[in-house]
């Protein structure tokens, strides 16, 4: 599961970091005080990959809204595919349960805006020791490039690093902009628009060429790549 990871040094210090919290810690059986404790919230529109975070053996839920259909799969850091987590068309919000374990990270797809929020049920005593896992999975990275542009439309392509990488994409000023990055086989990794100024983030989990698209109208736009 963690081969892809093992070959960046960075990461591998992380999942050995990890993995050691991991295995010195049982978690206690939920009592009647349990709590709901949020891991991940991730809001925006379009396609997005999330950022890394590590899941316990335990149940855990995903809570979702959306305006106009959202589905949601279940990757594991080597970028294979481990299931489809949910999907609706309803515009009625919901909650999906599942099991798992390890580092993992979600793709999430939806015509129009979502909401999406990850909570697992822990005992006040296993607060403190999920805290310390959750929050391992984010080494330092350093900026790597950064393209801006205007108004009209522009293409690059980028080749992108092996190992975690984090694309920002951010809108100044009135007007509205769209970002699509596409891989060598023509997935959408990461596709949003921006109609208002703000910042939005994508993951990558894997090296190659991409192209990466960019319309603008009355805006000014950056784009900026992170990794080690």
């Amino acid at each position: 599961m963690y081969s892809f990871l093992m070959r960046n040094a960075s990461w591998k210090r992380v999942v050995l970091s990890v993995l050691a919290l991991a295995a010195v810690w049982t978690p206690a059986a939920p009592a009647g005080d349990a709590d709901w404790v949020e891991l991940n919230h991730w809001q925006g529109n379009g396609v997005c990959q999330t950022r890394p975070f590590w899941l316990l053996g335990d149940s855990w839920v995903l809570k979702y809204q959306h305006s106009d259909g959202v589905s949601v799969d279940l990757y594991n850091l080597d970028g294979e595919k481990e299931g489809p987590v949910f999907e609706s068309t309803s515009g009625i919000p919901g909650t999906a349960f599942r099991k798992g374990q390890g580092a993992h990270f979600l793709r999430i797809s939806g015509a129009g805006t979502w909401n999406v929020v990850s909570q697992v049920l822990v005992s006040p005593a296993d607060k403190w020791q999920l805290s310390q896992l959750t929050g391992e999975l984010k080494p330092p990275m350093k900026r790597l490039a950064v393209w801006t542009g205007e108004t009209g439309q522009e293409f690059f392509e980028p080749d992108l690093p092996p190992g975690p990488w984090r694309l920002v994409f951010t809108l100044a000023g009135t007007g509205a902009a769209e970002a699509v990055l596409k891989d060598a086989a023509g997935q959408v990794v990461f596709g949003t628009i921006l109609r208002e100024p703000g910042t939005v983030e994508g993951w990558g989990y894997k090296p190659g060429r991409y192209g990466l698209k960019i319309h603008a109208e009355d805006a000014a736009w950056k784009v900026e790549l992170f990794g080690e």
